[in-house]
């Protein structure tokens, strides 16, 4: 009688989904510098399982796993590194939520190294106590930077006029001049322009170097949010909750 075999991988990556099915049994996605994985969990959601602390969301863990022949996997084993902190704090507990939901719906494609980078730098900015909804900014930003969706922000979305900025618009491209501002809708202020510039043009090693207002950061991310709807007709739920944040 043939027996099937398994070799054992380790991979490291932040917990992005967990699927509970049948009792206490899960499949769990994981986001790794090389892509996305994911494998079942027997018996991982009691509260006595060895791997429990490895799977919650958005922990960064080591997981050993059972890979079969035909390629399906298993968890082993898994070892927390570290995790997200809410610490009992409702702005970034907000955060969480909404870094998770928006990682969920935007992590299929490619990119999965720059995604990876992104993902790093927001959480690790969580947990240094940097105000938790510029991160979600700067992150939901880099995302549709990486994804191909983000905007002009260098000159005129619709001239190419590098002067006379006067407003943005999603749906224009990105930044416009006094002559092509439609609607005095998409007119924005000095500041907003640079909140815009900003956060398009910084890198994840940078999340913690500029804060801005709860009013900023929200206008900002419904934007994006809007814009995100528009092209996938993805919605994000947790939005609600950061606004209250």
């Amino acid at each position: 009688m043939a027996t099937s075999k398994t070799n054992i991988q380790t991979i490291d990556g932040y917990v992005i989904r967990i699927s509970p099915y049948k009792e206490s049994d899960a499949m769990v996605t994981v986001l790794t510098g090389d892509g996305v994985r994911s494998f079942s969990a027997r018996g991982i959601e009691k509260p006595t399982s060895k791997n429990f602390a490895s799977v919650r969301q958005l922990s960064y863990s080591r997981f050993s796993l059972n890979v079969s022949a035909s390629g399906g996997a298993s968890l082993k084993e898994g070892i927390p590194i570290t995790y997200v902190d809410g610490k009992n704090d409702f702005a970034r507990l907000a955060a969480i939520s909404f870094i998770s939901e928006l990682t969920q719906k935007m992590i299929e494609g490619e990119e999965h190294k720059a995604k990876f980078a992104l993902l790093d730098g927001a959480i690790k900015a969580l947990n240094s106590d940097f105000d938790p909804l510029t991160i979600c900014l700067v992150y939901f930003a880099g995302l549709l930077n990486v994804e191909g969706c983000g905007p002009n922000i260098d000159e005129c979305a619709v001239c190419g006029e590098k002067h006379n900025i006067v407003g943005f618009a999603f749906k224009d491209g990105g930044f416009l001049c006094q002559q092509h501002l439609e609607s005095e809708y998409y007119r924005k202020t000095s500041r907003e322009l640079k909140i815009i510039r900003y956060a398009f043009m910084v890198g994840p090693e940078n999340y913690t170097r500029i804060a801005f207002e709860k009013k900023e950061c929200i206008s900002l991310i419904k934007e994006m949010a809007d814009h995100l709807e528009t092209l996938t007709n993805t919605k994000l739920n947790s939005l609600l909750l950061l606004s209250k944040a």
